[in-house]
């Protein structure tokens, strides 16, 4: 074997200046290839969604925007409301009409109180309001907030300057500005999702009013473990208010009263054997201590302070009916407005 030696300096390599327009091109065919690609993720993901909480935030703002006069019942909450109540049913209980603007509960109260400031601004002032959350909403940040504001279709306007104050890094002011228009950075998971299944997205649907019927998933087990997860978290902890949901609710019972609006405050169905369970019912005691001291404020007060009980063959979750639950549950917030004077509240 022959060792070479004698290299003491590594040869140079000759490299050609690079004329300025060849460097602008490179960047510009990058921002290109980039924008292609957004462009074809976009629309992959608008006509297959892979995030249905998205989809929903996005369409209730849709309804708020699109609004040409204001209704007499207008209920807003998270998806327990979203897919459990249809409006027409309240809407015949008052002899009038109703728009369901229920999202979801990562998008926590404060979404109520901003879309409700949206709504009396730019639509009028609704007869009654009726707040429907689940019982493992109150609980919750302004992380996952955040990461969807890009999906509200009014912009800034729906968060900016309003209560509960909205403080964003610059990452999360980007995503918010930009984020509908570059998947590959706001959607990650999703477009993985897309890669890998191309066709096999989320089926959503909304009737007219708002309301969107999810069917049960046809796996009893799956629902057990539902289930099993809930008396897990009410076993462990006792019901409690986070700061961020506390300031959400107040902002929206503060928009309501200076509206002269009166707000009714209503509990999520629940599976009957969870609603059955001691340790959920010692929760459900703490809840519904929380929307009687709500109650104590003009203007306020509780239509349903206990969760309705549903079969399993009526639910798509522990907490979320199915067009069938939806229509018990309905019925029953309907029986309860019946019984319940709308009675206007002097602004304040």
């Amino acid at each position: 074997m022959r060792l070479v030696t004698g290299l003491t300096q590594l040869p140079d390599e000759q490299v050609d200046d690079a004329p300025a327009g060849s460097a602008v091109r490179l960047v510009l065919g990058v921002v290109v290839v980039l924008s292609l690609v957004n462009a074809a993720i976009w629309f992959g993901l608008d006509a297959s969604p892979r995030n249905r909480g998205y989809e929903v935030v996005a369409h209730k703002w849709e309804l708020a925007r699109d609004a040409t006069a204001p209704v007499d019942l207008l209920l807003i909450g998270d998806s327990s409301c979203n897919q459990g109540i249809r409006p027409e049913v309240l809407g015949e209980a008052i002899g009038g009409t109703a728009l369901n603007l229920c999202a979801i509960g990562s998008a926590t109260t404060a979404h109520d109180a901003y879309l409700l400031a949206y709504y009396l601004e730019h639509v009028g002032r609704p007869r009654a309001i009726v707040v429907v959350h689940t019982w493992d909403t109150w609980q919750r940040d302004a992380s996952k907030l955040r990461a969807m504001l890009w999906k509200i279709p009014v912009g800034s306007a729906a968060w900016a300057g309003r209560r509960p104050e909205l403080t964003l890094s610059s990452r999360e002011r980007f995503n918010a500005n930009f984020g509908g228009l570059l998947p590959l950075y706001s959607q990650q998971i999703s477009v993985r999702a897309l890669l890998r299944s191309p066709r096999g997205g989320e089926r959503i649907e909304f009737l007219p009013g708002g309301f969107m019927p999810m069917e049960s998933p046809g796996n009893t087990a799956w629902l057990e473990g539902n289930l099993s997860e809930h008396v897990a978290l009410v076993e462990h902890e006792a019901f409690t208010v986070s700061e961020w949901s506390r300031s959400g609710i107040d902002a929206t019972l503060d928009l309501a009263a200076a509206a002269g609006v009166p707000v009714l405050l209503a509990s999520a169905p629940a599976y009957e054997r969870l609603a059955e369970n001691p340790s959920f019912q010692a929760w459900e005691d703490g809840y519904e201590a929380f929307l009687n001291e709500l109650a104590g404020r003009d203007g306020v007060s509780v239509l349903l302070g206990r969760p309705v009980p549903l079969p399993a063959e009526q639910l798509e979750k522990v907490d979320h009916p199915n067009p069938d639950g939806a229509a018990v549950y309905s019925r029953a917030l309907a029986d309860a407005l019946r019984h319940t004077p709308l009675e206007p509240v002097a602004p304040r």
